[in-house]
């Protein structure tokens, strides 16, 4: 049925033309072939129609709610669909550009959306389709993340599989506020036919490598020290923050840590550091409980 639709809304509507700009080989499991941006697809407040390739069309149509302190419309409408058929209606929002990329027999379409928050945040939707005899089917989004809504690819490959990097923002108001936080740390989906999935299991060099790095921040911060406090968050019921920037450096090493399933060195390197950089370990198991309960809540 949206075939004949189709047809006429081309004649109707601007048809946009993505310039395909062939990036060439990344790593030895992917190749990016695609990447273009999609923020002025809009332009004049009119309707468009992209081809994405492979059959694959994008159809951007203005938004039908105010977003604040954007205009009337300032949001977009995007619809998914494939030889005619529609796949997918992702939800209003700003779409700020694509990435597609071939894996073996696959292709997939990464979809970057801008949610239009004043720190947060970027969300990656991802489409895959194997030979023409396929569908093609949408696999999942991202959880949201700080990246800047721009063009970054962030596909990379571990053991001949595709995975894309993002960004973990659960810990980023952790007892501490958007402007001082240091406590966000890499997240990787492992991209298939079939699914995203977050699997950073599969990247504990990555973490530790983390962890090298941040240990040589916070021996400059113990070198500059002039005062030992009381404890590691101060003593507020309801808004304990971090008393300084150590505390929250220590407490990053330690999910590190345990992204990269070093969960005994986790714990024992916090608590032995929270006796030997503050007065008291008040707070401790308080800080403790609360990773866990993050953690706990999705996968990592």
């Amino acid at each position: 049925m949206f075939k004949g639709v189709l047809v006429n809304i081309w004649l109707i509507v601007l048809v946009i033309s993505i310039s395909q700009s062939v990036i060439g080989e990344q790593a030895n499991c992917f190749r990016i072939v695609a990447e273009d941006s999609l923020e002025n697809a809009l332009k004049g407040g009119k309707a468009a129609v992209v081809d994405v390739g492979e059959g694959v069309l994008f159809e951007l149509l203005p938004g039908q709610k105010k977003y604040f302190p954007g205009p009337e419309g300032s949001l977009q409408r995007l619809f998914v669909y494939y030889k005619g058929e529609k796949v997918k209606e992702l939800p209003e929002s700003f779409y700020m550009g694509y990435t597609r990329i071939e894996a073996e027999s696959m292709t997939y379409w990464m979809i970057e959306e801008y949610t239009g928050g004043l720190h947060c945040c970027t969300v990656f939707h991802f489409f895959a389709k194997e030979n023409v005899s396929h569908p093609l089917r949408y696999i999942g989004a991202t959880g949201g993340s700080i990246k800047l809504p721009e063009k970054a690819s962030g596909f990379i490959c571990q053991d001949g599989q595709v995975y894309f990097e993002d960004t973990d923002i659960r810990f980023l108001y952790f007892h501490t506020s958007f402007g001082h936080s240091q406590l966000f740390l890499p997240r990787f989906y492992h991209i298939t036919p079939s699914s995203l999935k977050i699997t950073n299991s599969k990247f504990e060099r990555k973490y530790l490598e983390d962890v090298r790095i941040l240990d040589n921040d916070i021996k400059d911060i113990l070198v500059s020290r002039t005062a030992k406090p009381r404890a590691l968050i101060t003593e507020e019921k309801d808004n304990a923050n971090f008393t300084d920037e150590l505390g929250q450096l220590l407490v990053k090493r330690t999910i590190l840590y345990l992204y990269a399933r070093k969960d005994n060195k986790a714990w024992q390197s916090l608590k032995s550091d929270v006796k030997k950089y503050y007065d008291t370990t008040k707070g401790l198991e308080q800080i403790k409980k609360e990773i866990l309960k993050i953690l706990k809540e999705s996968p990592y």
